[in-house]
Order: C-alpha cells, then sequence, then structure tokens
C-alpha cells in the first residue's frame, strides 16, 4: 500500500466535519505490538458509503489517484468509531434545516394529492429536495473556498457585508460559475411557487398560506447553507491558529455544559421533580510544549445557582487565567474562542477591574 496514498486518505477521513469526539466513554486499541492505549469515544457522523464516494470525488477534483474503494472500506472498518445512531442535542441550524426538508416534503405530497402536480413532477421534485438534503450534509462543505469563482463556495464573498466596505474583503475574480447541485433547491422553490400561483385548485388564502410554508423552509435551509460556511470559515482559523501557535501563546475554548442533575441512591419523587440542576462551564485551554506538540488542560467550574450572563463568563475566566498565569507562567497571550451566545458578548474581558490583564 502506498504510504501517501493511506496518509492522504486517513487526513481525509479524519477531518473534524466528520467526526466528533463523544463527550463520555472511551475505546481501547490495540496495537501491531500487542499493546493496548484507551482512546476517547469517536463518533463518525457521516457513513461509510458517503465517505468514501466524497472521497473519491475530491480526489478526482483535485487530480490525485486514490486507493481503491475496496482498500478505503477496509481502512474504515478498521479505525475504531462509533456511528451516530440516536441524534440528540443537534445544532438547532442543522436540525432546523433538515426538518425543513422534511416539511417541504410533507407540502409536495399534499398539493400532488390535489392534482397540482402529475406523477412525474412529484417524484422529480422529491428526488430532488433529498439530493439538496444529502447535498447539504455531506458534498457542499467539500465545495467550499476562500477564494472560487461559484458564489455559493466562495467565502470571501458571502462573509463579506455588501453594505459597509470596512467588513469586505473583494475577491480577484469574477463569480460566473453556478453550481448545478447548489442551484438545485432553489429551482425547485421557484417551480412549486409557480405551480402554486397558478393552480385554481386553492383558493387564495389557501395560496397564500402554502407560499407562506414554503417561505419558511427555504429560510430555514438558506440559513443552514450559512451556518455550514460559517462553520468551515471558523473551523479553518482555528486549524490555522494551532498551526501557528506560539510557545507563550495559548487558545481557550469555553462553552457551557448541560446541567448536571445530582441524585440519590434511594431518592423520593419530591426530591426528583422540580430539579434546577448545577451549571457546568467547560474552560479547555490548548497551548504548546518545548517540543512543539499541542497539549491541553482543562478547568470545569459548578454552580449550584447562577445566571449564565456575561459577569458569570468573566468571572470565571478571570480565575482561569489567574490559574493558568500560576502553573503556567510562559503563557503571556491567548485566543478566546465560544459558540459566540449573548453571555460572552462583552467588553469587560479587557477591562483592567474585572479581568486580569493577560489578554
Amino acid at each position: 500500500m502506498d504510504p501517501e496514498k493511506l496518509e492522504h486518505a486517513l487526513s481525509f477521513f479524519f477531518d473534524p466535519q466528520f467526526i466528533q469526539l463523544s463527550s463520555f466513554g472511551t475505546r481501547e486499541l490495540k496495537l501491531e505490538n500487542g499493546d493496548k492505549i484507551m482512546i476517547p469515544e469517536v463518533v463518525r457522523s457521516t457513513c461509510s458509503s458517503n465517505l468514501v464516494n466524497m472521497y473519491i470525488s475530491y480526489c478526482k477534483e483535485n487530480e490525485f489517484v486514490p486507493l481503491s474503494s475496496s482498500t478505503l472500506y477496509k481502512i474504515l472498518s478498521s479505525c475504531s468509531a462509533a456511528t451516530k445512531t440516536n441524534l440528540r442535542g443537534l445544532d438547532n441550524t442543522a436540525a432546523d434545516g433538515s426538518s425543513a426538508c422534511d416539511d417541504l416534503t410533507e407540502l409536495v405530497k399534499n398539493i400532488a394529492s390535489k392534482s397540482v402536480l402529475t406523477k412525474d413532477e412529484t417524484d422529480e421534485i422529491l428526488l430532488q429536495i433529498k439530493c439538496s438534503k444529502l447535498y447539504m450534509k455531506t458534498d457542499y462543505k467539500l465545495h467550499i473556498k476562500q477564494n472560487d469563482e461559484c458564489a455559493d463556495h466562495c467565502i470571501n464573498l458571502a462573509l463579506s457585508d455588501p453594505s459597509d466596505a470596512l467588513l469586505q474583503n473583494p475577491c480577484q475574480h469574477t463569480h460566473n460559475i453556478k453550481c448545478d447541485r447548489c442551484e438545485l433547491f432553489p429551482d425547485l422553490i421557484k417551480l412549486l411557487k409557480e405551480k402554486i400561483s397558478n393552480t385554481n385548485v386553492y383558493d387564495q388564502e389557501q395560496k397564500c398560506d402554502l407560499l407562506k410554508e414554503m417561505e419558511i423552509a427555504e429560510s430555514k435551509v438558506t440559513d443552514w447553507k450559512s451556518h455550514v460556511l460559517r462553520t468551515i470559515n471558523q473551523d479553518e482559523g482555528r486549524m490555522n491558529l494551532l498551526e501557528n501557535l506560539n510557545p507563550n501563546q495559548m487558545l481557550i475554548v469555553m462553552d457551557w455544559a448541560m446541567k448536571f442533575l445530582p441524585s440519590l441512591h434511594r431518592e423520593k419523587q419530591s426530591d426528583f421533580y422540580g430539579q434546577k440542576g448545577f451549571s457546568w462551564h467547560i474552560s479547555v485551554c490548548i497551548f504548546k510544549d518545548t517540543n512543539g506538540k499541542l497539549k491541553h488542560e482543562t478547568f470545569a467550574h459548578l454552580f449550584n445557582l447562577v445566571k449564565q450572563d456575561w459577569f458569570a463568563v468573566a468571572s470565571i475566566l478571570e480565575n482561569v487565567l489567574v490559574n493558568v498565569r500560576v502553573r503556567m507562567p510562559i503563557i503571556t497571550e491567548v485566543f478566546l474562542r465560544s459558540d459566540n451566545a449573548g453571555c460572552y458578548h462583552t467588553d469587560s474581558y479587557g477591562h483592567p477591574d474585572s479581568v486580569n490583564p493577560m489578554v
């Protein structure tokens, strides 16, 4: 087996877009020499067949000759990873976009039952919805680039504010290429609107209701598409930051975890019902050691009763920075990363009276 092709395939399969670490659980990995090591549970969010097909398409676009399909499947079966089955705690935007496709499917079946669409048109539109949904989950994230002649794939164009020149990153190329898979969803929405507007089956009020449902579904899918593009851009920024991290720098990833519900060994109903739970705040500090390898330390703050606002976050951050200064005096600069929740929107981080002046 060609080591270069193997490394190329593994770098694609282990991309953060397709796998995620589970918040609990471990997996035992057995090496060729018989040694066993414990690793965190890894969940693969994309099925093997889709992952292999995406990799082969990716190689064709980059004119790279990949390993055979059978070898790629063997590599995936040998890699320790669980498959995502029960979907809980999903990203709101992605979940809403996926649900919007399902709602649109039901709407198409509904108007087809009223003979607004022929059987061939119904089958074609349902297939287009299914393909669009699958495209958003898989291949679209591979097409996104910092600079691209397709407007749907160009990060610079998508994230530039058309009304503010200071928030623009002008492209040095034209956007005269259209992606047929990106145009699939807008085209079917346009067709459905024409069919509903021109039919005599529904009265004007029913037409307005159907068109409103379509607009809501279209808006949710568009938000999903925008969310995927922003996620790719943020991940690239994170990877570039970690790659160029200096020994005196640190990246702190902060987020509120799900509330912890304490329980007694023998718990009465009066103790069980009405629990508010304890709030957890997790801060993961990523840095490089003297050998240039990435290391991390995690700080968990547990509260009995606390309002998850900017003051709580600023206090937590101050405590984290104080501990970092004591444990690693070499760190003089930190970068903060969060999920952009409202509690992280404050200018108090840089205030000398609220946060230790390390940032």
